[in-house]
């Protein structure tokens, strides 16, 4: 992740002080492999600043860049390929009644560096469809192809179908070997944010593989990305790569939807959880509430079904890396069937605040 610090910087013989800046690396630096990369200098301010005034140079030339209040970036995305090489961004940001904020950096181009993905195989396009028919059926709006995040999966899918093997890292050496972390694939082909990549693999079809991932409450969460988040699908035979970029709104989301029906009794188990094909788990429930888990104090959960309580194995993002911004419940036994289940999670911020989560979902036999 993008690595935030803070920075006051004081207007001499102003008054009132300047706001508080909050700003992180820009975007790219290094070597790149995409030749039309999206130039990103993340800034937010904490006071109202209007819009702030953007110069941006590439390379010495005047670029049309903008200030993304939803994103807090100034982003710009060149016209056509950069020349091969070192090329540099001076950057100016201007709010009224303060000093310019000046960020200059540079990178490299690296030689070959491709223009964008090529268009997409008939089985990206099916994985793509099913991704985001899982994210409707949670009643969100699809996820948005990112060429940088297109690259980076598709790079991996092959590593891994040329490997016979699924895994987040890649070892130098190794056929289709590109970078050893998820990280590094990333600055690869320039993506400035930080991105969740999900791997599978099913012996059948690529549809298949995404089921399959769905299917681990850890990879599900992801699908759950509230807003239209960037996507990377890359597919080699059966071998799955999908990349999810940050949530682009702030909503909550549960799993099971609130409402629906038809839903699956058990689960056996897996990435976590200690699979138990004899004795099943009841299954996964998740909600997705976007706080950060250092201001959440006290977290509980009520699983009823026919007025009867159903315990269940809680986890969330205080202890759990994988549930950042989240929780999952997974029964200790499958779901009764035909019944409808009510869950209410409550949470606790540090400062008091009382957030209430409920919904219901029936079901299948």
């Amino acid at each position: 992740m993008l690595s935030l610090f803070l920075s006051l910087l004081a207007a001499q013989g102003q008054d009132p002080a300047p706001p508080l800046a909050v700003y992180a690396e820009p975007s790219p630096r290094g070597a790149v492999r995409f030749a039309r990369p999206l130039i990103v200098w993340p800034i937010r301010f904490a006071g109202s600043v209007g819009t702030p005034k953007v110069e941006v140079k590439l390379n010495g030339r005047p670029a049309e860049a903008a200030y993304d209040p939803v994103l807090g970036a100034v982003v710009y995305r060149p016209q056509g390929p950069l020349p091969a090489g070192k090329n540099t961004v001076e950057c100016i940001v201007k709010v009224p009644e303060q000093v310019p904020f000046v960020r200059e950096w540079t990178f490299d181009v690296q030689p070959g560096a491709v223009e964008g993905p090529p268009p997409p195989t008939q089985s990206q396009v099916e994985a793509l469809e099913l991704v985001n028919a899982l994210r409707g059926h949670h009643r969100l709006e699809p996820a948005l192809p990112s060429p940088e995040l297109v690259l980076a999966a598709q790079a991996h899918a092959d590593y891994l179908a040329a490997n016979k093997d699924v895994t987040h890292d890649q070892t130098a050496g190794k056929p289709r070997f590109l970078a050893a972390t998820v990280p590094e694939r990333l600055r690869t082909f320039a993506y400035p944010w930080p991105a969740e990549e999900l791997v599978g693999f099913a012996t059948t079809d690529v549809r298949d593989s995404v089921v399959a991932i769905f299917g681990s409450p850890y990879h599900r969460i992801y699908f759950m990305t509230p807003g239209e988040p960037d996507l990377g699908v890359g597919v080699n035979g059966n071998y799955v790569c999908l990349l999810f970029g940050p949530e682009t709104e702030k909503v909550a989301v549960p799993s099971p939807p609130d409402g629906v029906g038809d839903v699956p009794l058990d689960w056996p188990g897996g990435m976590g959880f200690p699979k138990r094909p004899n004795q099943p788990y009841g299954y996964p429930i998740l909600l997705r509430h976007g706080r950060d888990e250092r201001d959440v104090r006290d977290l509980t959960v009520s699983i009823k079904a026919g007025g009867k309580t159903i315990a269940a194995i809680v986890r969330d993002g205080r202890t759990d890396t994988h549930m950042k911004g989240g929780v999952v419940a997974v029964p200790e036994k499958p779901l009764p069937p035909r019944i409808e289940v009510e869950v209410r999670i409550t949470l606790t911020t540090r400062s008091g605040q009382t957030l209430e989560f409920p919904w219901s979902f029936n079901t299948g036999s």
